[in-house]
């Protein structure tokens, strides 16, 4: 994965950028998911509230008539697809419907509510902020920097579902 990262990096050096929100969004999530959601909402994405935001996610994806994203589709070079994994085996997970993950760059939490994923375990969500700023106050139950490791943040979402934070869905 450190050599992703220094590929992310170095594409933002070559295009003379600086590393961006939106390319830590891009390598957190992969672009095969980024680019499935990019055309599929409608731009700019109109409000909702957090839970109609959510609920709308959530039967997009799932939903076989949108051809949704399959976990087995999803891109394995974003780090999303491991810290998955880190999140299955701290919930101690035995099959993975029991865990899903919904990436949400480009809809109404990513715009309004400032959440770009969030997982769901036995009717509850954990939401997470993806973000390069340092964030005093945010709004997801997880801010999510670069500078971060996954299983530091696979704790911290175990942990919110295995305390009172996590919502229900």
């Amino acid at each position: 994965m450190k050599r992703i990262k220094e590929s992310f990096h170095a594409v933002a050096v070559a295009l003379d950028h600086e590393y961006t929100g939106r390319l830590w969004e891009i390598e957190c999530m992969g672009v095969a998911i980024w680019s499935w959601l990019e055309k599929r909402i409608p731009q700019p994405a109109e409000h909702k509230t957090f839970r109609s935001a959510m609920k709308w996610l959530i039967e997009l994806v799932d939903s076989p008539t949108t051809l949704g994203i399959p976990w087995e589709s999803m891109d394995p070079s974003g780090l999303l697809s491991e810290l998955f994994v880190y999140v299955a085996e701290g919930l101690g997970v035995v099959t993975m419907d029991e865990l899903r993950v919904y990436a949400a760059p480009h809809t109404a939490l990513d715009l309004y509510h400032g959440v770009d994923l969030f997982f769901v375990n036995k009717g509850r969500f954990v939401s997470v902020d993806c973000s390069t700023r340092d964030k005093s106050a945010f709004k997801a139950h997880v801010l999510w920097r670069p500078s971060h490791t996954l299983g530091q943040k696979a704790e911290e979402i175990v942990r919110c579902f295995q305390g009172s934070a996590a919502g229900w869905v």
